[in-house]
């Protein structure tokens, strides 16, 4: 039996934790190693943040110092962050 599950991240959180963190965009791109236009077009919804690479979304969270159930709105990928983190 195959399970899969998307996850659905809210570009609209990560602006807000940037902004939180006192961050432009252009420090956070730098600081997670990302283009900063790639981190704008995730900001602005014009790239999907769903499709980013796992790896970019760790590195966005390590960037910022958040968790990613902090940017993540999928209630069972939520639960599964949690579980996995026990």
């Amino acid at each position: 039996m195959e399970i899969t599950m998307k996850a659905t991240f809210r570009a609209d959180k990560l602006k807000e934790i940037r902004k939180k963190r006192g961050m432009t965009q252009a420090e956070l791109a730098q600081k997670s190693g990302l283009n900063p236009r790639t981190l704008q077009d995730y900001e602005q919804g014009s790239k999907d943040l769903n499709n980013a690479r796992l790896e970019t979304i760790l590195r966005l969270c390590v960037a910022l110092n958040c968790k990613m159930i902090d940017i993540v709105n999928s209630p069972d990928m939520i639960e599964l962050v949690h579980q996995y983190g026990e």
